[in-house]
């Protein structure tokens, strides 16, 4: 184990790192459920396994082009995600209905977004040596 970690940079931590806030996002999102406009997307669902899965999958063989995926899947998720919840965000900005961001969906947001960032840092960085 300790030869396997010798070889790894920062880069393969961030790259854990966005894996792992990708999976806090994805818990969030589908214990959520949606909200009175929305259900779960099971194509959202599907790109945030597939870029976790994807994303282990490198920490353990770099394989340098596809390292982008992860973060463009993710980014994808963020993307599903906020324009399915763009009338819940407009509803609670203006007060319509006295909704409130519950915490799953602020979980939801900041991981997910996390995880984007995460990608986008660990896709620059080099993860192994």
């Amino acid at each position: 184990m300790n030869e396997f970690l010798a070889k790894k940079t920062k880069g393969w931590y961030v790259f854990g790192a966005s894996a792992v806030c990708a999976l806090i996002a994805l818990i969030a999102y589908v214990v959520r459920g949606g909200d009175i406009f929305t259900t779960v997307n099971p194509i959202a669902v599907t790109l945030a396994i597939v870029g976790i899965v994807l994303s282990a999958l490198l920490m353990y063989k770099d394989i340098k082009p596809l390292e982008i995926l992860p973060f463009v899947l993710f980014f994808a998720f963020l993307l599903i995600f906020g324009g399915s919840e763009i009338e819940f965000i407009g509803n609670v900005a203006y007060g319509t209905d006295g909704q409130a961001f519950d915490p799953a969906f602020v979980i939801t947001a900041l991981f997910s977004l996390a995880a984007v960032v995460c990608g986008m840092v660990a896709s620059i960085l080099e993860i192994e040596e």
